[in-house]
């Protein structure tokens, strides 16, 4: 695998995030942050904590 393919993520055509996003584009990082390492980990971490937030919001 290409060092720079492991830090992105694709958007494929029955992603929820179609309604947002465009199929082709490319996630590059997360809150203005680029993935440093594995994007599946940092964002999937990213998803994680988001999740949690929302979860506690009353």
């Amino acid at each position: 695998m290409v060092t720079s393919d492991a830090r992105q993520i694709k958007v494929a055509e029955d992603s929820p995030a179609i309604r947002i996003l465009r199929v082709g584009d490319v996630i590059l990082g997360v809150n203005v942050k680029l993935f440093s390492y594995d994007s599946r980990t940092e964002f999937g971490k990213k998803l994680t904590i988001a999740g949690e937030k929302a979860v506690s919001v009353p």
